[in-house]
């Protein structure tokens, strides 16, 4: 695993310099679906060894709670898998980061758990750049009224995660998404009078790429690129 972080890295790099990105603004989510506890501290001891930031995304609330007591501390936890409203408040407890707030039902789920106080995990929310109709989140036309709804109920989005159509074109059909989705968070940041006075977006989280087209999410602006199998391998079937 240590050769294959390191790898990854170095191609991040190298896709950084080619259009002139600082590659510590990336991160590695190392995606921990079907992955044992005892791998994923490993995972954990290899980043810090190598100087980045252990960040693992989970996919499944009812696998992550089976394997939670047995994985290290020090690691940002993501939730990256297909959220209910109903899981909202279990999610909201356990995760550092949510990424796949992909309706206004979710919206109003994580305003209910908000208002009992307590720690507030980081929120994106999931665009269906592709207008794919097999996957899950906001349309484009859509975000804008979403981000508005979040806001006058006191949410902060921070950022964006998408997961894109599979073109059977190859990996680079995609790159016209993650610019679109990138271009999407540059004019939200940009227009000033599009939200009331007040409205931060704060630094926005880019969640876009997995292990076959990662370089090119760089290339077009993630700051977290979602790996699975290119770290840990194939996954055993279920």
């Amino acid at each position: 695993m240590r050769e294959q972080l390191e790898s990854i890295l170095t191609r991040i790099r190298m896709a950084a310099g080619r259009v002139g990105r600082n590659p510590s603004e990336i991160t590695v989510t190392a995606v921990t679906k079907g992955v044992s506890p005892d791998r994923i501290c490993e995972f954990r001891r290899i980043a810090v060894d190598l100087g980045i930031r252990p960040v693992i995304g989970e996919s499944y609330l009812s696998e992550w709670t089976s394997k939670m007591e047995f994985v290290d501390s020090g690691l940002e936890k993501r939730f990256i898998g297909a959220l209910a409203p109903a899981q909202v408040p279990r999610v909201w407890r356990l995760f550092d980061v949510i990424e796949t707030i992909g309706d206004e039902r979710t919206i109003e789920a994580c305003v209910a758990q908000k208002k009992k106080g307590g720690n507030i995990p980081r929120l994106l929310l999931q665009v269906n750049i592709s207008a794919d109709p097999k996957k899950a989140g906001f349309c484009v036309d859509a975000v804008p009224n979403a981000m508005r709804l979040a806001h006058n109920c006191g949410l902060l989005i921070c950022g964006f995660m998408t997961i894109t159509e599979q073109y059977e074109a190859g990996a680079e059909a995609v790159r016209r998404d993650y610019r679109a989705l990138a271009g999407l968070a540059a004019d939200l940041r940009n227009s000033s009078d599009f939200f009331q006075e007040g409205f931060e977006i704060g630094r926005t989280d880019l969640s876009m790429g997995m292990s076959d087209d990662f370089e090119i999410a760089v290339e077009e602006g993630a700051t977290h690129v979602r790996l699975g199998s290119i770290l840990f391998g194939p996954r055993a079937p279920v």
